[in-house]
């Protein structure tokens, strides 16, 4: 392939976001094209060069055709935006049925979720699947904000003296922290490189759980709840948003209208919470919430930047 065309290629490719196999079949169709139409252009007397050159500019510039590739592909059926909103729905209905601190039925649902998670990600990682991995990862992520105290017990006696914590708990924290780390940072770099902005959409109900689980924790009731009802009907609220707005995101062709959308939504939510959570906190507490939120968006796209989107063309063709 001429080394020309192959960045080409790379550059389209670097801005597609869809499924790999979905890209190997439109990068090997402009392929197919491109050598049909450098062979057309040289039958007309050009250089080899020349032809190669030509056929490029007739394409486009990359952009422009990885923006029409996404736009014609990207939009899914009902059914799969049915599928990517469920997570979004069941746990809002825990919420709102106050059956979330009720273990005989939280323990089944997250068995449902968790086995969805697993087996659609060794199946082809469908686009529905990223908000079922989103809430199987939860458990995680409330285990190590839950394991916070203890980690800063231990950097409080490490700098400013003190007592450490019991050594049985110090190495239980210690190896689920780590663990949970690895498995987070693991599933999430493979889910970026397959689309930051999916993987986003898939972080959407961390800082609205995390709200919850801190509200909760630091008011003493994290196990009971009973005192803490209240707390999910805007939870549930706020989730039953996101789940419509799975719908919304895996309908829409418009990349930047997705973007926009989620971008939207998940800072209303947190405003939402922030407003039932502790009432009257004034612009700047909104705008700091606002600023987690917007925060937990944009790092996806830092990394996909960082570590680059995909795998390296030169290893499928």
């Amino acid at each position: 392939m001429d080394t020309v065309f192959r960045n080409y290629l790379c550059q389209v490719r670097a801005r597609l976001h869809l499924k790999e196999e979905l890209e190997n079949q439109l990068i090997s169709e402009l392929s197919s094209h491109f050598y049909e139409k450098t062979s057309e252009l040289k039958k007309q007397g050009l250089s080899d060069e020349e032809a190669a050159k030509k056929a490029i500019e007739s394409f486009g510039a990359p952009e422009e055709v990885a923006q029409l590739l996404y736009e014609a592909c990207s939009k899914g059926s009902m059914k799969d935006a049915l599928k990517l909103s469920t997570p979004h729905f069941i746990v809002a209905a825990l919420f709102a049925s106050g059956l979330l601190h009720n273990f005989q039925v939280v323990l089944p649902a997250f068995g449902v979720v968790l086995v969805v998670a697993v087996s659609g990600w060794w199946r082809g990682r469908p686009d529905w699947l990223y908000s079922w991995i989103g809430y199987a990862l939860m458990p995680l992520f409330a285990g190590v904000f839950l394991l916070l105290p203890v980690i800063q017990q231990v950097i409080m006696a490490l700098f400013y003296g003190g007592s450490l914590p019991a050594t049985g708990l110090l190495i239980g924290a210690v190896a689920f922290f780590l663990m949970a780390l690895w498995i987070i940072l693991t599933i999430s770099v493979q889910v970026i490189r397959r689309d930051w902005l999916i993987a986003s959409l898939m972080l959407a109900p961390v800082p609205i759980i995390a709200c919850w689980l801190f509200h909760m924790h630091y008011g003493g009731g994290i196990l009971g709840g009973s005192e803490f009802v209240h707390l999910n009907q805007p939870i549930a609220q706020a989730l039953m948003v996101l789940g419509f707005t799975s719908v919304l995101f895996i309908r829409l062709r418009q990349r930047i209208i997705k973007t926009g959308v989620i971008i939207t939504v998940s800072i209303i939510s947190m405003m939402m919470i922030g407003q039932s959570f502790w009432g009257d906190i004034g612009f700047f507490g909104l705008m700091g919430l606002s600023l987690v939120s917007l925060t937990i968006f944009i790092l996806p796209a830092i990394t996909e930047a960082l570590i680059g989107q995909g795998e390296p063309l030169s290893d499928r063709q």
